[in-house]
């Protein structure tokens, strides 16, 4: 449930009157090119401003006109990079898993709130993308959100420095937002809003995968970053409400989808069915709420591409029962019940398990071409680096992590990333994924 997907990325830096620090963002969401393409041709994507849902990840494309050009300074360049990693997040390792959001002190670190007077209404944030023709803000909540620069009437910097929402401003916010028939409530640094009569039941699943992401990253010492925004989690009585709200977000959802993240708005979106404990909507919920979490711990970068099998792998690890604790049938079971069948077939044939390992590593497009398939030998391609290559693994989430934002990530990059730290031998890789999985029956 990631990214046919995550958007593709091409920035030019530049040094603007109101924000030395803002960064130019060509956000190019491709269909039928590959990163090649898109990096040389910006006006193939010049009228395309569209959003998808691939197996519930909301992966939303600005597409803009051609890029402002102006020239910048080194020291412009380097503060933009610094300000657009601290965002989203503060580098400090978390240790409570109890623990909300946590603020960033350093206040005369962060960049100033930039206040946007539009035609109807008034955006305050940070920018972090600028474009001849649209505007990207990142907001005190969390959310992107993208402004049309011709009703733009003024832009203006502010003495006030940028900070998360308070809690009481977000709850007054979300009852606003979604009226009397749900209850909003905080769990850690879960904002659930839900039917109250099933409240305590949400976010004690919310809890419990918060949990068991927090203690998978400290056992293999991942290196995390405090959440700094809150993380909302709506869930709807219907499946109706469910889909006006996707519709009203501009997200095309696939046949029976139950849930998704949405990286504009930061939040996870479910609905309440008659099967609502069902296996597949169990598994969801512990998808999506795993890639809320990694792109708000700094396991993923919001602002940057990452290889699809390492983002949908990671999150279809915690479908299985031992992690996510949701399946009281077998809590010891690392299979995620969704994917045994698929790969009951895809071992009959280890040269496509083979093929497929070695196209994630340089390309997301297997994705498009064999979704299941790819998803599925995403999960047992984590599964194994992460059980027993543990520090390799740790080693290579952080660096793919710290990548700059909003740079594309070519084949050539991703193959060295991967092959200095895995090694070169793909087939001996798909052996030993083939093995390591059959091992867990």
């Amino acid at each position: 449930m990631v990214h046919d997907s995550l958007s593709r990325f091409h920035s030019i830096r530049l040094s603007f009157g109101l924000w030395p620090y803002a960064v130019a963002i060509l956000f190019c969401h491709f269909v039928g090119c590959d990163r090649t393409e898109i990096s040389h041709a910006p006006a193939l994507a010049a009228n395309d401003n569209s959003s998808q849902v691939t197996d519930g990840f909301l992966v939303t494309a600005h597409a803009a006109k051609a890029p402002l050009q102006t020239n910048e300074s080194i020291e412009a360049s380097n503060f933009a990079d610094t300000q657009m990693r601290d965002a989203g997040h503060s580098f400090t390792n978390p240790s409570n898993s109890n623990a909300g959001p946590q603020p960033n002190n350093s206040q005369d670190q962060r960049p100033p709130v930039l206040v946007i007077k539009m035609r109807d209404s008034i955006a305050a944030g940070v920018p972090i993308g600028l474009f001849s023709d649209k505007t990207l803000v990142m907001r005190n909540d969390g959310a992107i959100q993208t402004l049309d620069n011709e009703n733009i009437l003024s832009r203006s910097v502010t003495e006030e420095r940028f900070v998360a929402i308070n809690r009481n401003e977000l709850v007054n916010e979300l009852r606003s937002e979604f009226g009397r028939n749900y209850a909003i409530k905080q769990e850690g640094p879960y904002y659930v809003v839900a039917r109250a009569e099933h409240m305590q039941a949400w976010t004690q699943r919310f809890r419990s995968i918060h949990h068991s992401v927090q203690l998978y990253c400290r056992t293999r010492q991942l290196l995390t970053r405090d959440i700094e925004f809150p993380l909302v989690a709506v869930v709807f009585g219907t499946k109706n409400e469910f889909l006006r709200y996707a519709q009203l977000e501009g997200a095309t959802l696939p046949p029976n989808c139950v849930g998704y993240y949405s990286q504009n708005s930061n939040r996870i979106v479910l609905f309440e069915s008659p099967v609502a404990l069902g296996i597949n909507t169990l598994e969801t919920i512990c998808h999506e709420a795993t890639h809320q979490l990694a792109f708000n711990t700094g396991l993923h970068q919001r602002l940057s591409s990452t290889p699809l099998w390492l983002a949908e792998g990671f999150a279809t690890m915690f479908e299985s029962p031992s992690l996510s604790g949701l399946n009281s049938r077998d809590r010891t079971s690392m299979w995620p019940e969704s994917r045994r069948q698929e790969w009951r077939e895809l071992v009959k044939q280890p040269e496509i398990i083979y093929r497929l390992i070695d196209g994630m590593i340089r390309s997301d497009k297997p994705f498009k071409i064999e979704s299941q398939k790819a998803y599925c030998v995403s999960w047992a391609m984590t599964a194994y680096l992460s059980q027993r290559r543990p520090k390799q693994f740790s080693l290579y989430m952080t660096h793919v992590a710290n990548r700059p934002p909003y740079e594309d990530y070519e084949a050539p990059e991703r193959a060295f990333d991967f092959q200095k730290i895995f090694g070169t031998d793909s087939r001996l890789l798909a052996k030993n994924v083939i093995g390591y999985i059959e091992s867990l029956e």
